[in-house]
């Protein structure tokens, strides 16, 4: 099973509600995908080092990883923008909600990349969990529907990031199609 595993920027530290389930993933034939951000990306690959976790793949838009504590395999996905905005780095994370069977995701209550994650997973029939960290409290939120009334705005834009980066895709995948054509 691959897992997606992620979340906010501004936070540093999974919640220990989160952590037995964790342990349960690494003690199994699970490989996990992860970014290359700073936040809960980078303390995911502490974790994951310090357990010896081997299976890790990490994901990055960048010319090189921002962090791969691990020095474990990594893969770069062209995002075709040639600014580092988020939907630079967002182009990653549609790449590994493709691949993976699930995801994994502790939220700060405010960060769109990590909602429009869970948008993906779910519009993708994958299962997910999410955590919302507020001080030493974690909540785990089980439905969109849940999401979209506690936190519209935040839905919202995330839903409009996914539909540009599903527009982006298919103007790519139209473009290499064309390229690819012969002419006669």
């Amino acid at each position: 099973m691959k897992v997606m595993v992620g979340g906010s920027l501004h936070l540093r530290s999974l919640p220990e509600a989160l952590r037995p389930e964790l342990e349960d993933l690494v003690d199994g034939e699970t490989s996990f995908l992860v970014g290359d951000a700073g936040g809960m990306d980078a303390h995911f690959q502490r974790l994951f080092k310090e357990w010896g976790v081997s299976q890790v793949l990490v994901h990055y838009s960048g010319s090189e990883p921002r962090y791969n504590l691990g020095g474990w395999p990594s893969q770069r996905i062209d995002s075709g923008l040639k600014s580092k905005s988020a939907a630079m780095h967002g182009a990653k994370d549609r790449v590994m909600v493709a691949s993976a069977d699930r995801g994994l995701m502790v939220w700060d209550g405010s960060s769109v990349g990590t909602i429009t994650n869970i948008l993906d997973l779910a519009g993708s029939l994958k299962p997910w969990a999410l955590w919302l960290v507020d001080g030493d409290s974690a909540t785990n939120y089980k439905t969109v529907e849940e999401l979209r009334r506690l936190f519209p705005e935040v839905v919202h834009e995330a839903e409009k990031r996914l539909l540009a980066a599903h527009r982006r895709a298919e103007k790519a995948s139209r473009k290499a199609e064309a390229e690819e054509s012969p002419l006669f």
